[in-house]
């Protein structure tokens, strides 16, 4: 929440905390008595203070917050200012009221000792608003002006403004339009000081950051590819462009089967329309990052955000990927066994042997690793409590013979439409191959271009599909602008639905 440089550790954050909540108890200030601090697992800590008989003070009923309580509170923010904490993070949810109505401070989990001016001021400015929004701005700021002095009050204006309070306090004021502007009046008023400009302030939401993570993306991994578009499309002017309609028509059929294939993948229900656009947006994030990855980080975002477990949605995606796969392997064997010869007649697969020097020296990797601590212990203690929790969301998926249904059947439908769409692409200029060969040829292109460290596999699809057509008899003629028109209407022309659909993905809440 704040711009100070971060602690190292959360051991260092815990004992700050700590650190902070016991020297504010040493100056006088109202806080619960710290117990004690002690680490639970590898990576938690826990912090056990006395338990106050009461309530926060966003909780309690209006007419318990008098103006004594206000004054009681503002005297506890006066000795933290005296002794130079700031807690930043003074909202009403941090304040106790016991049963004396004697309001106690909580949650030093942002302060710090030997705070700035600046912090100090904001403390006021932010607990301010927080009462302002409960008791209104003449009680507010008349108590806390008896108590902190015109100097105090009047310090605080320059920030009272949203970017320098919580994210609570700002969408409270969202419901109180106006608020304010009131309040600096009534400071102004009351501390009998002429309006300061506010303080230039900067905050970055979390969707800001990733805003500007995507725009850099986009622009170091998508910009470039652009350059190849004005070649691409004199390749594939000669077309016969009625033919565009049934591939944009079978492109979009693999985002509607991916939809599928994805509610397939959890054990929870999936609406289909949010999770058709997640797909859609897939095809945007996936330009700018390798090998599927910013699609299946999309899809992983999506599926948490509609309250699926993290390790159940990564396990999910995981899992839609492997079918995929699966769904690939079988229609390759399908359509190569059903072109025979006339796809591959001259290619030999590689010796089993090679496959099985790779997974043994996998495998003695695997052993030696194992026989280091350290990594047993982050396999045991870290790694296998993920598996299980992610396994009992696949053993759900793999019991309902529905989903089973969803996932493969919509997994291999995807990898079917791109091969109607690519044999699509081969019509318009006048192809008259088997579709079993055309098939042929892209399915076992596509599979390749996979291990290609390009975005889309830009660059390497088009070569392996090319090359595929050749190899098969196709004039070279034919195969470029092929393959070429192809990649325009499947990776080129969903950039900008992928654009708006990941936008309003953002827009509703669901990255």
């Amino acid at each position: 929440v704040g711009d100070e440089r971060p602690f190292s550790s959360l051991r260092r954050t815990v004992e700050h905390e700590a650190l902070v909540s016991l020297r504010a108890r040493d100056v006088g200030v109202l806080t619960p008595r710290l117990r004690t601090v002690n680490p639970v697992g590898l990576d938690s800590y826990l912090l056990a203070y006395d338990m106050i008989d009461g309530s926060s003070l966003d909780s309690v009923e209006t007419d318990r917050i008098t103006d004594e309580v206000l004054r009681s509170l503002w005297s506890q923010i006066a000795i933290l200012r005296h002794n130079g904490i700031g807690h930043r993070d003074l909202r009403l949810a941090n304040v106790f009221l016991d049963e004396s109505s004697q309001p106690w401070i909580i949650d030093f989990g942002f302060s710090e000792l030997a705070a700035q001016q600046g912090t100090l001021d904001a403390d006021v400015a932010q607990l301010l608003t927080s009462l302002a929004l409960t008791v209104g701005c003449e009680r507010a700021t008349t108590t806390a002006v008896e108590v902190l002095g015109t100097e105090a009050v009047a310090s605080c204006l320059p920030r009272l403004q949203p970017s320098a309070l919580s994210g609570a306090t700002q969408s409270a004021l969202k419901e109180q339009k106006g608020l304010l502007d009131q309040l600096r009046e009534e400071v102004t008023a009351e501390t009998g000081t002429e309006e300061p400009p506010l303080e230039p302030l900067t905050r970055f939401t979390g969707r800001q950051v990733f805003a500007l993570v995507m725009a850099v993306a986009v622009i170091y991994f998508l910009v470039p590819q652009l350059a190849d578009l004005p070649g691409i499309v004199q390749q594939v002017s000669g077309a016969n462009w009625w033919w565009v309609i049934p591939i944009l028509v079978a492109s979009v059929g693999t985002y509607a089967f991916a939809a599928l294939s994805l509610m397939g993948s959890i054990p929870g229900r999936l609406s289909y329309g949010p999770t058709f656009a997640a797909q859609v947006a897939s095809s945007f994030a996936s330009k700018v990052a390798p090998a599927g990855l910013g699609g299946m980080a999309l899809n992983v975002r999506y599926l948490q955000r509609t309250g699926t477990d993290g390790a159940v949605a990564t396990a999910g995606v995981g899992l839609n990927a492997v079918a995929g796969i699966i769904g690939h392997i079988a229609l390759i064997v399908a359509f190569i066994g059903w072109a025979g010869r006339d796809a591959f007649g001259d290619i030999s697969l590689p010796s089993p042997e090679a496959f099985l020097i790779g997974i043994a020296v996998v495998a003695v990797i695997t052993a030696l690793a194992m026989l280091v601590p350290r990594t047993r212990r982050l396999v045991t203690e870290q790694l296998f409590p993920i598996i299980a929790k992610s396994t009992r969301g696949l053993a759900a998926v793999l019991r309902s013979p529905a989903k089973l249904v969803l996932l493969l059947g919509g997994s291999t439908l995807v990898t079917l439409s791109y091969a109607i769409g690519f044999f699509f692409a081969g019509k318009a200029f006048g192809l008259d191959e088997r579709f079993a060969v055309v098939a042929a040829v892209y399915l076992v292109g596509a599979a390749v271009a996979t291990a290609a460290p390009t975005p889309g596999g830009l660059g390497a699809v088009e070569a392996a599909l090319i090359a595929g057509l050749v190899a098969a008899g196709i004039d070279k003629e034919i195969a470029v602008p092929t393959v070429f028109l192809y990649r325009l209407a499947t990776f080129w022309f969903p950039i900008l639905p992928g654009w708006g659909a990941f936008t309003w993905l953002r827009r509703t809440d669901r990255l």
